[in-house]
């Protein structure tokens, strides 16, 4: 499986479209929570919660485009392809997070310790022992 290539990051958004564009960011929070999904039924939800409506040829190229950059299968089901998510949602963060801190620090270690430090709190240390723990037992 070839792994989600981080392209850019956009501060200004939340959540994961901080990586992926709006759209993209939406579809994939409802995949990871359909588990498999048509473009259909994603037009349909987004519908739904959107203010302004959205075409089914647009969220049709959007799957698709996630299926290019790795973050989603496409396979054929009865009458429609149906798609489903190629990483879980925590796999998608942990890679993407990753990612990230691997770059900065390759760039601004000092830096990036510094303010990471900074930053914690006595709640973020149990947090962040708790994590290392979980994740040393997964690896």
């Amino acid at each position: 499986m070839k792994p989600f290539q981080l392209k850019g990051f956009k501060f200004q958004n939340k959540g994961i479209a901080k990586v992926l564009g709006e759209l993209e960011a939406e579809v994939m929070e409802h995949i990871w929570k359909q588990k498999i999904s048509t473009v259909r039924e994603i037009c349909d939800q987004l519908c739904r919660t959107r203010k302004k409506g959205i075409s089914f040829n647009t969220i049709m190229t959007v799957m698709n485009r996630l299926v290019q950059k790795g973050l989603l299968e496409k396979q054929q089901g009865v009458n429609c392809y149906e798609y489903k998510p190629k990483l879980t949602k925590r796999e998608f963060l942990d890679n993407i997070s990753n990612h990230v801190i691997k770059d900065l620090m390759k760039d601004f270690k000092p830096y990036v310790l510094a303010h990471f430090a900074e930053n914690l709190d006595n709640d973020d240390l149990e947090e962040l022992i708790k994590l290392r723990k979980e994740h040393l037992r997964e690896n």
